[in-house]
């Protein structure tokens, strides 16, 4: 039976699609969400790409949303059917990946205008 380690920040944004994926095949993971000013400088460098998320199973760490959610779609039986299905679910992927990119763009800009994002 394989382990699974998800790392992100203390946040529901790049990682809650992977978390949803967990709880609803009901599969075990330690959930590590990292302090971005404490805990992440720290952790960073021992990342793969210096980046977040990271999802280590069996001791393997491999980073990035979307080939994280791909592998546990798959792995949990939750991946299309065909080319074809996983083709839009790829699309689907990317068209929320692209909401939430400009969703946090908003709320830094929102949260302090004279800074640029």
């Amino acid at each position: 039976m394989s382990t699974y380690k998800l790392l992100y920040l203390n946040a529901r944004a790049g990682a809650e699609v992977s978390r949803f994926v967990f709880a609803l095949a009901d599969v075990k993971y330690e959930d590590v969400r990292l302090d971005e000013k404490e805990e992440w400088p720290k952790v960073k460098p021992t990342t793969p790409t210096g980046t977040l998320p990271v999802l280590e199973v069996d001791g393997v760490q491999v980073p990035g949303s979307g080939p994280i959610l791909r592998f546990l779609a798959e792995r949990f039986g939750f991946a299309g059917s065909n080319d074809l299905e996983n083709l839009q679910i790829a699309c689907l992927y990317d068209v929320y990946a692209d909401l939430l990119q400009k969703l946090v763009l908003c709320l830094r800009r929102r949260m302090n205008p004279e800074k640029p994002c």
